[in-house]
């Protein structure tokens, strides 16, 4: 992946593309998107993620996410990070079954780190999915319970 060799390159390549898809968004009279995709991707989580996620690692995730809310802001969209606070790990679609994800807190710092990076975006959707190590009981769409607690 471009990323991989150069940074800077891949970036300015994800904002281009953001404000591309943007530019036809608002040219249609649509002005929000759910973009980006702020997951890290966890190689033995749901194909849900799959190659939709920026990568595995935090720091990239953030930048890449960080480049496509600039690209979309340029054309006039406003970008929506999901799914926080962090899909990658989920072993199941969402769409189809309730995932649960059984790690730490600790291990959960990782999922998070993306969205912290960009706590100031405008909007974010939240993931249908059950951490045991905040709420056993329910999704992070529902629950009462914050991560920090």
């Amino acid at each position: 992946m471009l990323y991989d060799v150069a940074p800077i390159s891949a970036m300015r390549a994800a904002t281009l593309n953001a404000q591309a898809i943007g530019r036809t968004l608002a040219d249609l009279g649509i002005s929000v998107n759910c973009l980006p995709l702020l997951d890290v991707l966890d190689a033995e989580g749901h194909d849900i993620i799959g190659d939709r996620a920026y990568g595995d690692d935090p720091l990239r995730v953030a930048a890449l996410g960080r480049a496509t809310l600039d690209g979309l802001r340029n054309a006039g969209v406003v970008g929506v990070v999901k799914h926080i606070p962090g899909h990658g790990r989920a072993r199941a679609d969402s769409h189809l079954e309730l995932p649960v994800v059984t790690v730490d807190r600790q291990a959960l710092e990782t999922d998070l780190r993306p969205f912290r990076t960009l706590a100031q975006a405008p909007m974010a959707m939240t993931a249908h999915v059950v951490y045991t190590a905040w709420d056993a009981q329910r999704c992070a769409s529902v629950s009462p319970r914050s991560s920090r607690q």
